[in-house]
């Protein structure tokens, strides 16, 4: 890396290699010239972040916790003072970028030196706050987490870090919003004003970024870059502070230590959390190479889940064995998905945590010995999965206390009394996992599913006091599992941990919902937008797409008031829609195929969209709004794009639910923002339903005057579609009501591929990976299973004017005799 050095560098100093920054009066000030972002920075080393000139974060005081006491920059702890400052030029993977590098000395027993340095970089809207300790230090367990006396609860570690840099004065922030991401399953958590994110910024349990916006959608995302597992941001009530950095449960901090704290901006929600993503996954050299391979997120898969009909721990037969959930219930599920000619189409075998010998621990069994037994199973994991022709996603939620493995690996201790479980010791976790895996892979395994994450950092003292070891111990699995190309789902997981995964070439989607029987099983739409950042599929939890007659007469396994079997329909739109699994979990014999396949293929590849469906940017800024437009509900957003030589378009698609007052869309309800200007012919909406059908565009009809189209093209925002969920609930245990509307580009010469319209997602990549328009029509590239038969629909446009008023519908039929066939529509064809 080339360097220009502009002032003198102490030889500890590693924070930055760096930057261009003008010197005003005592004050170096940095702004971009291509966004609103700026740091303004003084001589007494305080700062302020603004937007528009307008300031939106203000430093708080520096504080740092060595050698068992506090050190800070000012008052009766004043033992931190500024040695030098430094100013640097440079470029990294991320661009050119000035720094600023400031030192201090803390008076403690052996005088430690930190650097607190300011990255800003020239072509993008980003700054990256850093802090270093290069020579380590010692005594840094400033707090210490005390556990719950039930061993079912979680302490979150809200608690201040070792160095609180950056830190902010929370006052600022009276007229912003937030979003942050909190918890087990990553919860996005939202709201307005100092109160708002203090009460949310819960130290290790939210721990990933934080958005801050205003009501013209500009964004700043607050994130850390380093130490993921062990990164905290903290309300101080004594600083009245947001502080950030390392967890003060840390014991001592290594040689070479450095955190960073990186700050962006951009305008609009999603688009901020795209580029964001965009930037981390470029530092950690993102790729998730099993994505596009891994049958949990591709194809349809049968699941045994909490909510699955076959649910070992509701029918009380958990631990192997039982008369429900056994071989017998999952042959004749096989049986009866081969009489419904489904069989093909599951790619893949869910067993949760009830079929493994083990005793109850935080929730659900500990695994003692990961293998079925008698008599729930007389054939062996490798034998059952040879019977139902399937490989198995196999699942484990922690070990037990007293396993058939400790004999040969070394074990950490989690939560305690009746809820004790065991994690294997970071320096073991890499040949454990490779015998684990090993073992699984034998008998039939091609995904791994690991729960409670949550639980086995935040119950384990050991990961919580020592930097890196969490980190170790999720590595080594990692790696295990990418050096066998095994696909590892995450479940209940923390912000952390997806984070972490940056590093991982494994870790294709985590569970992002509640489990099925919970009312938190579906919303989904805010949580997504941290997966589609780090480019993780978020998961939906498994679904019934029936209520079987005996469920609702007996209660059996699951009660008539509770989840399983209601808003069938919505929890496979949802599903399909996630771009994670699509999950089935029916009693044998009762599944519906009309459902299914309205999200599969015929050999059973999901026909989803590019990118998670995902909450509207206006779900999150209508606390901002003393009035206005108000979204009672919920609105996602989601899009697939084509190739229309030589461009790529979005198909863009809206899923609405419990929308009971009505809502205009708008151009920044979607994103990518629709087009409407730069010669784009407009957009054509659809409402998917009709009653509880698909809305019927018949070959030969006119597209508007039959219902096919809501209206004509749409070529300004007034023209687009508002949204009410005035359809009636179609089945009578179903609590919600919903719609699906699709939002089709006009093209160049005023047709319209509508696309295979009995699919949720019409126009998916996945069925049309690209077309060709051409002077007489359009020219479509279709794939799809060998013998396949489907319907494909195509407008022609009646009139050239600007604004299309009338198209007349084509249809076609077609069977595939290859895996890819075109498809030609013209005139008078």
């Amino acid at each position: 890396m080339k360097m220009k050095r502009v002032g003198a560098m102490l030889a500890t100093s590693l924070a930055c290699i760096a930057g261009m920054v003008m010197f005003t009066h005592s004050r170096y000030w940095y702004l971009p010239s291509k966004c609103q972002l700026g740091l303004d920075l003084d001589g007494e080393a305080g700062f302020q972040i603004k937007m528009a000139k307008q300031v939106w974060l203000q430093s708080a005081g520096l504080r740092f916790f060595a050698e068992g006491q506090w050190h800070g920059t000012s008052g009766k702890n004043a033992t931190m003072n500024q040695v030098s400052r430094q100013h640097y030029m440079s470029s990294d993977e991320l661009g050119n970028f000035s720094c600023v590098n400031i030192s201090w000395s803390v008076a403690t027993r052996q005088s430690v030196l930190i650097h607190t340095s300011f990255k800003t970089y020239l072509e993008s809207c980003m700054v990256i706050l850093i802090q270093e300790i290069p020579q380590g230090v010692q005594g840094t367990n400033a707090s210490k987490a005390v556990m719950p006396k039930d061993g079912h609860q979680l302490e979150e570690g809200a608690h201040p870090p070792i160095l609180s840099f950056p830190s902010f004065a929370v006052e600022e922030l009276e007229n912003l919003g937030f979003l942050t991401w909190k918890g087990v399953f990553a919860k996005a958590i939202y709201g307005k004003g100092p109160k708002g994110v203090a009460q949310h910024l819960a130290g290790l349990s939210s721990n990933g970024p934080v958005l801050l916006f205003n009501r013209a959608f500009n964004t700043l995302v607050v994130s850390p870059l380093d130490n993921f597992k062990s990164a905290v941001h903290t309300f101080s009530a004594d600083a009245n502070a947001w502080e950030t950095g390392v967890s003060s449960e840390i014991q001592s901090l290594p040689k070479g230590f450095y955190h960073r704290t990186l700050i962006m901006a951009g305008v609009g929600i999603t688009q901020a959390m795209d580029e964001y993503g965009q930037t981390i996954r470029k530092v950690y050299s993102t790729k998730r190479p099993l994505q596009r391979k891994d049958p949990v997120v591709n194809y349809l898969s049968y699941w045994t889940d909490n909510g699955a009909y076959y649910y070992g721990d509701q029918w009380k037969e958990a631990g192997g064995g039982g008369s429900e959930c056994n071989e017998t219930s999952m042959t004749r599920v096989a049986q009866a998905l081969q009489r419904q000619d489904l069989l093909k189409a599951v790619r893949i075998w869910q067993l949760d945590d009830w079929w493994y010998p083990g005793h109850p621990a935080v929730w659900v069994y500990c695994v003692e010995n990961w293998t079925l037994i008698p008599p729930a199973f007389n054939k062996s994991l490798k034998e059952l999965s040879a019977v139902l022709g399937k490989p198995w996603l196999l699942y484990v939620p922690f070990f037990c206390p007293s396993n058939v493995y400790m004999k040969q690996f070394k074990f950490l201790h989690g939560s305690h009394g009746a809820t004790a479980f065991t994690v294997p010791y970071p320096d073991d976790a890499l040949a454990f996992y490779r015998m684990l895996f090993d073992y699984g892979m034998a008998n039939g395994m091609s995904g791994f599913e690991h729960d409670f994450l949550n639980f086995n950092f935040l119950a384990v003292p050991h990961f919580r006091q020592n930097l890196g070891a969490s980190a170790h111990w999720l590595q080594a699995m990692d790696q295990a599992a990418t050096e066998r190309a095994l696909a590892l789902q995450f479940c209940m997981a923390l912000p952390s941990d997806l984070m972490q995964s940056l590093e991982f070439g494994s870790t294709t989607n985590y569970r992002a919902s509640g489990d099925y029987a919970s009312s938190e099983n579906f919303d989904i739409g805010a949580s997504s937008l941290l997966g589609y950042a780090l480019q993780l599929r978020p998961s939906k939890d498994n679904l019934w797409t029936h209520r079987p007659e005996q469920a609702a007469a007996s209660g059996k396994p699951w009660g008539p008031h509770q989840n399983p079997g209601s808003n069938c329909e919505l929890n496979l739109l949802i599903a399909t829609l996630s771009t994670g699994p699509v999950g089935v979990a029916d009693q044998a014999g009762d599944s519906n195929a009309t459902l299914l396949l309205r999200s599969i293929r015929s050999d059973g590849l999901i026909l989803q969209p590019d990118k998670p469906a995902t909450s509207i940017d206006a779900s999150f800024t209508m606390a901002l709004e003393p009035s206005g437009r108000k979204l009672q509900g919920h609105i996602w957003g989601t899009y697939a794009e084509v190739d229309v030589i030589p461009a790529q378009l979005p198909w863009h698609y809206v899923l609405s639910i419990d929308v009971k007052v009505p809502w205009q869309l708008q151009v920044d309800d979607f994103y990518p923002p629709l087009a409407m200007t730069g010669g784009a012919r407009g957009w054509v909406a659809r409402r998917w339903h009709a009653a509880h059908r698909p809305t019927a565009c018949l070959d030969g009809q006119l597209a508007v005057k039959s219902g096919c189209l809501l209206g004509p093209s749409a070529v300004a925002e007034a023209d687009l579609p508002r949204i009410l969920n005035d359809r009636p609930v179609m089945v009578a245990n179903d609590t919600h009501q919903f719609d699906l509307l699709q939002l089709s580009p006009v093209l160049e010469n005023g047709w319209v591929l509508l696309g295979e319209l009995g699919k949720y997602v019409s126009v998916s990549r996945k069925r049309f990976p690209r077309m060709t328009v051409t002077p007489e029509g359009l020219s479509v590239e279709a794939l799809g299973g060998r013998n396949e038969e489907i319907q494909i629909v195509a407008l022609q446009p009646k009139n050239p004017s600007r604004r299309i008023m009338e198209w007349t519908i084509h249809e076609k039929t077609v069977r595939f005799d290859a895996s890819q066939i075109v498809v030609e529509f013209r005139a008078g064809m």
